[in-house]
């Protein structure tokens, strides 16, 4: 069973502080990186490309999980 991919496995993370977006009538691309000194771009990170279609849903997904990230913050908060 060599031949088939592993499942559940992660590929390595990489830590971003910089993000450009840009893209075409169809495609969106996130450029993703790391601040150097002085502002520069010191690595690219990775570079993503989608759908708007499939970018809205992941800024959806993302807002609730802030959103739900606050609200226990704020209990626990509440809580001691």
């Amino acid at each position: 069973m060599a031949d088939q991919p592993a499942e559940n496995i992660l590929p390595p993370a990489a830590f971003f502080n910089v993000m450009r977006v840009s893209g075409t009538n169809r495609e969106v691309f996130l450029d993703l990186g790391q601040l150097g000194g002085q502002g520069s771009v010191s690595s690219l990170v990775g570079r993503f490309v989608t759908t708007k279609e499939h970018l809205r849903d992941m800024i959806t997904a993302m807002q609730t999980t802030l959103d739900q990230m606050d609200q226990a913050a704020k209990e626990k908060i509440n809580v001691n």
